[in-house]
């Protein structure tokens, strides 16, 4: 018999599962729930598959046995999903909002001790076309990950490859962004970072157990960036890329978080351009492996949709959806590194004196100072590399420079890899 599904979606995602699938003699489309069931489609509707509104008609038809989550949102897609999962069907998913924000409720609806849930599987929601929810799950099942950290996020990693590569700034390569698509109208969720963080917090949970409260992971996203930094981490033999990092601490906490990193020109996140996602985990036995590929689009993020449901057609035994690993580990909100400090000035005499001051003040020892010859003195930007020191002490620091008359703008503060 073959496997019935009901799509929940038939946007971009949605048609590239339907191309993928519907020539496959195992699957069988049954319905596709749309908000406009009279909007023509860029895709042929398989036959024997109709068009509904009421997602009620997938959830309460018992012959459907999975029901294909790619709506997007986390209301009505938890709805869905629960309703779905404890009706005994099974639920495959590229939502990673959804899933990082109500991991608990999913976990306990799909855990193989409750005998009327049905399965859930999720690798497209995560760094697109890159299988790594399965590297995590079933690759490295047998080994410890000690860290990972990664671009998972392809319209970011567009927008910076772009400027580093054009010297362009950021306002336009975002706008670029957009008209290709690869960025939405609002583009917050991708630019301030809060795409990235859903994806960590869910690979937090496979690689140590642990769930975090997202809103608590540090979070930075590119929205300050400009041409001047691409300048300045060239000149230090670096690039930038937004970076999602997670790690345990010798204390057993778990350290994460999402900001632009300088990267050395050497690494091979560098080379990671265009809307691509790279994940590098360093693991007891196997030390450090890479992942790359596309983040994004209908047919990386359709390839790993199939792949679950390809999973499910063959006969997946129900498993934990997260690994099974759970531990009361905390979040840490700080974490130690070098940093990159840009600051932007009115020209005058003293001015390293008094932040390199304050710098002591806050117990941040400078590494060196970068400047390119000056064209404006009302507006001068230059660069403060650090020696290492916590994240909390640069937020120190900004507590002692507020109100200082030469500051035109609060400083750029990213972190620097060594790697």
């Amino acid at each position: 018999m073959p496997l019935t599904l009901g799509l929940v979606g038939g946007g971009v995602v949605g048609g590239g599962v339907v191309d993928m699938l519907r020539n496959n003699p195992n699957i069988k489309f049954s319905k596709i729930c749309v908000r406009d069931t009279s909007k023509k489609r860029d895709y042929d509707v398989p036959e024997g598959c109709t068009i509904i509104g009421d997602v009620n008609e997938i959830l309460n038809d018992p012959a459907i046995d999975v029901v294909v989550e790619v709506m997007g949102g986390t209301g009505l897609a938890k709805e869905v999903t629960l309703k779905a999962l404890h009706s005994g069907k099974s639920v495959v998913s590229a939502n990673k909002a959804l899933i990082s924000k109500h991991m608990n409720e999913i976990e306990e609806a799909a855990a193989p001790t409750n005998p009327n849930g049905g399965q859930f599987l999720y690798e497209a929601s995560t760094c697109g076309g890159i299988p790594i929810i399965n590297v995590f799950l079933r690759a490295l099942a047998g080994d410890k990950i000690k860290n990972f950290a990664g671009i998972m996020n392809g319209t970011t990693n567009f927008i910076l490859s772009k400027m580093e590569m054009e010297g362009a700034g950021y306002a336009d390569t975002l706008k670029e962004a957009q008209d290709l698509g690869y960025a939405e109208a609002d583009p917050a969720a991708d630019v301030e970072g809060w795409d990235a963080r859903s994806k960590l917090v869910i690979l937090v949970r496979i690689a140590f157990g642990v769930v975090l409260d997202e809103e608590k992971v540090p979070c930075v996203g590119i929205s300050k960036v400009t041409a001047e930094d691409f300048a300045y981490a060239k000149m230090a033999g670096k690039t930038i890329r937004i970076i999602g990092s997670a790690s345990e601490t010798p204390d057993g906490k778990v350290s994460a978080w999402v900001s632009p990193v300088l990267v050395p020109s050497t690494s091979a996140l560098s080379a990671i351009h265009g809307p691509t996602n790279c994940v590098q985990v360093c693991s007891e036995r196997l030390g450090i492996s890479s992942y790359s590929g596309a983040g994004a689009g209908r047919y990386p993020t359709a390839n790993s949709i199939v792949s679950d449901i390809l999973d499910l057609a063959g006969g997946k035994p129900k498993s934990h959806p997260y690994g099974g690993k759970v531990q009361g580990a905390e979040l840490t909100d700080d974490y130690e590194s070098e940093f990159y400090l840009r600051f932007v000035v009115c020209d005058q005499v003293g001015i390293l004196n008094v932040l390199t001051g304050r710098m002591a003040e806050a117990g941040i020892s400078v590494f060196s100072i970068l400047q390119v010859p000056i064209k404006d003195k009302e507006r001068v930007p230059f660069a403060v590399f650090t020696e290492k020191c916590k994240l909390s002490q640069t937020h120190q620091l900004l507590k002692l420079i507020q109100g200082i008359g030469f500051l035109l703008e609060e400083p750029v503060i990213l972190p620097v890899s060594a790697q």
